[in-house]
């Protein structure tokens, strides 16, 4: 099993360095690094290149004339890869010295394992511990990685993201079905569903990362009070239930064309497409989404693709 790990860099020369020399401990080398950096206009590629010279670590630098975006900078980075699996990696993390060995293991055991991740260590800018860890903050409770365990991913993903790319790896063979990442996606919540629907998937409990936290993340883990995260939902009002309905009307295109892809899931995206859908398009007035809210808790689809009672109370009191 050839490993590649894909490193994205933009502007990152503050904390590069130190997820460089992670990558060089590593108990399981990866048998090459691609780096793609998106045009940075500080020392990040000098920092690549650098290591690059002082590594025994066969590493292939690219810099793009343009900068893309981070989710088509990885989609450059995973097209370069040539090993039998795909690592990805953030430029400012710092991988546990036996990151690759575990997730190898983890692939070894069934080849029709497509993805594997894990769960991480929270630190701030300068390293220190943050309180929890990342499943806590992203919502990835014990009974649902039961369900993960079991199969069932692919449901829980339709809720909301739970699988981090800073902790992904997968079979290079399955690059087909998530490539190109569509516009408006992140690309680990893409890659994550995708490989859900047509792959086996497993979860691994221990953190093996430590995961920045920083004013520079593009995603991040952020923790969220109930007062703010209540008054960012009166001020988006349906906002996000219509990006979420462009974004599963592009994934079931996807998986439409598939031809690996079950048709029960195939139902169930498109269940959740015109949950979110008929979310979208709510009346004005409280009393007016009674009915349509009441119909989308009796087809039980605020549970396949919301939280439940909870995101339906929402949808009454906004």
């Amino acid at each position: 099993m050839r490993i590649s790990v894909a490193l994205c860099t933009y502007n990152g020369e503050r904390f590069l360095q130190e997820q460089l020399d992670s990558l060089r401990r590593q108990t399981r080398p990866p048998d090459e690094l691609v780096i793609v950096d998106d045009a940075s206009h500080d020392a990040s590629v000098e920092v690549a290149r650098r290591f690059a010279d002082s590594t025994r670590l066969p590493v292939r630098l690219a810099v793009n004339p343009r900068n893309l975006g981070y989710a088509a900078n990885f989609e450059r980075a995973i097209s370069r890869c040539t090993g039998d699996v795909v690592a990805l990696c953030d430029q400012d993390d710092v991988w546990r010295d036996d990151k690759l060995e575990r997730i190898a293991d983890v692939f070894a055991t069934c080849d029709n394992i497509g993805m594997v991740f894990s769960d991480a260590l929270l630190v701030d800018a300068a390293g220190r511990p943050l309180p929890g860890r990342l499943w806590e903050r992203v919502g990835f409770a014990a009974h649902e990685r039961m369900r993960a365990e079991a199969g069932d991913l692919f449901r829980l993903l339709l809720r909301g993201t739970l699988v981090t790319g800073a902790t992904m790896a997968f079979r290079a063979r399955l690059r087909q079905f998530v490539l190109p990442i569509c516009p408006g996606w992140d690309h680990d919540a893409w890659i994550a569903l995708l490989l859900s629907a047509v792959s086996e998937v497993r979860a691994i409990a221990e953190p093996l990362i430590r995961y920045r936290q920083h004013d520079d993340n593009q995603i991040g883990a952020r923790q969220v009070g109930m007062v703010e995260r209540w008054q960012r939902m009166r001020r988006l009002g349906s906002t996000p239930q219509a990006e979420r309905q462009r974004r599963y009307a592009l994934a079931l295109d996807r998986l439409r064309a598939l031809t690996a892809v079950p048709p029960e899931t195939t139902a169930l995206l498109t269940a959740a497409l015109e949950h979110v859908s008929a979310r979208a398009c709510l009346p004005p007035t409280r009393r007016a989404r009674l009915t349509p809210v009441l119909r989308e808790l009796l087809r039980g689809r605020y549970a396949l693709a919301s939280f439940g009672v909870r995101s339906a109370v929402r949808d009454l009191l906004m």
